[in-house]
């Protein structure tokens, strides 16, 4: 586990240095025009100032993803934040492959209304598992892959789900004393499917869609 955490920071490092590992260099000339910042969604899904995005047109995947260890940010190379770039492998089973990595909106962009962009996507050390919010087309989907190859930088989906527009419940995560136990809400989809799966027996059936706000960090204590 060691080895795959450290080659898949290292991938990152080589990225963020100015370089697409492994590519040709036309390739590396095409990507570094690319900005991985990925896309403002619609507001009526409630999300983010901006998430990941799948294009159809390149078949790549470019987002932002922040890194973890045992739920507490951790900096590569002083850096908190990367963009990322990921092109799709395989179907059967959805693989997924790291092609490329920079430091996250180093220009230091901004909104129309003045707001950072926002990082959707978490990579947690201890379990391998990526997961980020992803619009294809005009939808925003939930995805979570799990890093199982750290010679190519695969990464197999072990979840995913469409974010609708309305939902029957909303869960906010709210912080104190300066902490969270989920680092963003793409890391609290699997609790908040299994709270679902009883609230929707309770209601019998009748709640069976959800959202997750992230409701920030409050300084005090929840008294």
């Amino acid at each position: 586990m060691k080895l795959l955490t450290s080659t898949f920071f290292t991938l990152l490092l080589i990225g963020s240095a100015g370089s697409a590992y492994g590519q040709g260099f036309e390739e590396t000339k095409r990507l570094s025009s690319q900005n991985y910042f990925g896309i403002t969604p619609d507001k009526k899904y409630g999300l983010p100032n901006n998430i990941g995005a799948y294009s159809d047109e390149t078949g790549i995947i470019s987002s932002c993803i922040s890194l973890y260890d045992k739920g507490k940010p951790i900096t590569l190379g002083g850096q908190y934040y990367f963009g990322v770039a990921f092109k799709i492998k395989s179907l059967q089973p959805p693989t997924i492959t790291l092609i490329d990595s920079r430091i996250f909106n180093e220009s230091e962009l901004k909104t129309s209304s003045g707001e950072a962009l926002y990082c959707s996507g978490a990579f947690e050390s201890s379990t391998m598992i990526y997961q980020d919010t992803i619009q294809v087309g005009s939808i925003p989907h939930y995805i979570a892959f799990k890093l199982v190859d750290d010679i190519n930088y695969d990464f197999e989906l072990t979840d995913s789900s469409t974010i609708t527009e309305k939902a029957d419940i909303a869960f906010v995560l709210r912080g104190y004393n300066g902490t969270t136990e989920y680092n963003s809400p793409a890391t609290f989809h699997s609790d908040a499917k299994r709270a679902l799966k009883g609230l929707s027996q309770l209601s019998f059936g009748e709640i069976s869609t959800y959202r997750v706000f992230n409701g920030g960090l409050d300084p005090n204590g929840p008294d």
